[in-house]
């Protein structure tokens, strides 16, 4: 997991994110971080204000990190079914990825003693994925592909539609291969462009 502020800052990060996602929240303390990152516990006091801040920043980092190949995706070129198809396969493989399965599972397992971690998540997480699906729907509509502009509630409309069940299927322990993934992305797009396609020019 990269990041900006310095290669100390990065280095406890990195040891954080690992820990964490190894032995739960209750499972690492600052002691442990500073172990495994080097540093003092007074710099890392200072950087994160103590072990839930800390894992704020990693919720952060690690949805930055994974979410980076649906920034990357281009807006323009290819049919709305293709645009739709490839944000929709990047998208469900990152969902169900075994590194955001497991923060997944350690933020629903603290949520109700610390809901901060769950909106952390959903903020830097599925809105983020939301406004992207949003921005490639929007350029669909501009070039008369779909019948309504983009919002981010239609972007989390579409990617719901997407994930449908695999989600929690993850989270059992389930193995969600490529095949399964591109079936259920192209199951999803058909049914949503069955809505929301505009009706082809005579």
């Amino acid at each position: 997991m990269s990041q900006q502020p310095g290669a100390r800052t990065s280095a406890m990060l990195d040891a954080a994110c690992d820990l964490f996602l190894e032995h739960g929240f209750s499972g690492v303390s600052m002691n442990s971080v500073i172990a495994k990152a080097g540093g003092s516990k007074r710099d890392l006091y200072s950087e994160f204000g103590g072990k839930e801040g800390l894992f704020r920043r990693v919720i952060a980092g690690i949805c930055q990190e994974v979410l980076a190949p649906l920034e990357m995706l281009p807006m323009h070129g290819g049919s709305v079914e293709e645009a739709l198809v490839t944000f929709g396969k990047t998208f469900v493989a990152i969902l169900v990825s075994p590194r955001v399965v497991s923060l997944q599972r350690l933020v629903a397992s603290e949520a109700s003693r610390y809901p901060e971690f769950a909106r952390d998540f959903l903020n830097h997480g599925p809105s983020s994925a939301y406004s992207i699906a949003a921005a490639i729907l929007t350029e669909c509509y501009r070039r008369g592909e779909i019948r309504r502009d983009g919002s981010e509630e239609l972007g989390a409309i579409f990617c719901d539609m997407l994930v449908a069940d695999l989600q929690f299927r993850a989270m059992s322990g389930e193995v969600i291969g490529d095949e399964i993934i591109d079936a259920k992305v192209r199951l999803g797009v058909d049914v949503f462009l069955l809505g929301m396609q505009a009706p082809t020019r005579s």
